[in-house]
């Protein structure tokens, strides 16, 4: 029995118990999930043993979306299925308990390093240094930035932006119609089990729309704006990196679609779920002239990780 599991759902009903909203979202996803791992096909492409120098991930970015609102060759296009619809299933099923010491990880996402932080030769956790808190996310420029820095001829590279993953980023506030969201702060706070403001606001715009205080069409239109934006300096990079570069999604969103066999709607990007909407993620191949990857060795290795550790410590002595 795995008692890590077990602790993860004892703290979330402790943090939750008086949420009706929780737990119904809860319990829906729960037996989706069963009910997906029994009928649906669980395979998807295993991304790092593919051709490609240059690896380029729009977090949460779904098939349709992509051909909808981006201008491409439809000759190097194609739909592929993702092994997970979530970041962390994605992580774990592709990249867990392998080592790609021909790799450069630049992230935005702060669950590479969580969950397969040793596998590669280095990662780069944009996250830490350039989080906007006005915006409440990683921007696209400053991921572009970080990679151009930590390209080397000589490795493969995977740059992993956030959008078009919510927060949208260009729509202006009114958008909302007056619609709050809970905080983080809010929901995990030392208060929250004196809060009830769960059954009033939103944690996310999935939330939102699913409690029927905002119209899905304004949430397509936002979930579009994000990958308009990322799609600008998507395009920059490309064009400075040396090499065959792929442009694909870890997983989709789902905005409301029904969940495959059960009459249950399905918001956001709940984890085990097999939906279309989730899985069936883009795949655009951009050739190059392409690179000679090598693998670090050993003495390459130690040098990159005492440089790390010296980086850590020389952090917290900052702190």
């Amino acid at each position: 029995m795995n008692m890590e599991l077990i602790k993860g759902v004892w703290r979330e009903i402790r943090k939750h118990y008086d949420d009706p909203f929780w737990w119904k979202k809860a319990t829906r996803y729960y037996f989706s999930s069963l009910v997906h791992r029994m009928l649906c096909n669980q395979g998807g492409i295993d991304v790092p043993m593919q051709d490609w120098d240059n690896l380029i991930i729009l977090d949460a970015c779904r098939a349709d979306l992509f051909e909808e609102t981006i201008d491409f060759d439809r000759k190097n296009y194609k739909r592929i299925i993702s092994r997970g619809s979530t970041t962390i299933e994605w992580l774990e099923k592709n990249f867990k308990g392998r080592k790609f010491y021909d790799t450069i990880y630049v992230t935005a996402n702060p669950f590479v390093s969580l969950k397969v932080g040793d596998s590669f030769y280095k990662i780069v956790e944009v996250w830490k240094t350039a989080f906007d808190e006005k915006v409440g996310t990683v921007l696209p420029k400053d991921v572009m930035k970080y990679a151009l820095k930590s390209f080397k001829e000589d490795k493969r590279l995977i740059v992993h932006f956030m959008q078009p993953h919510y927060p949208f980023i260009t729509i202006k506030k009114d958008w909302r119609d007056g619609l709050k969201f809970l905080t983080m702060e809010a929901l995990y706070g030392s208060n929250y089990l004196q809060k009830t403001s769960l059954k009033k606001h939103p944690i996310d715009v999935f939330e939102a729309l699913q409690m029927g205080l905002i119209d899905k069409n304004k949430v397509w239109k936002g979930y579009k704006s994000n990958l308009e934006l990322v799609w600008k300096y998507v395009r920059k990079l490309i064009e400075k990196l040396s090499g065959k570069t792929v442009v694909t999604s870890d997983h989709g969103e789902m905005i409301g679609e029904r969940i495959l066999f059960l009459p249950i709607r399905g918001y956001g990007h709940p984890r085990g779920i097999r939906n279309p909407e989730l899985i069936e993620v883009p795949w655009l191949e951009f050739d190059g002239e392409r690179r000679k990857i090598k693998a670090a060795s050993h003495t390459e290795l130690e040098k990159n990780r005492i440089q790390k550790s010296v980086k850590k410590l020389t952090h917290r002595i900052r702190v």
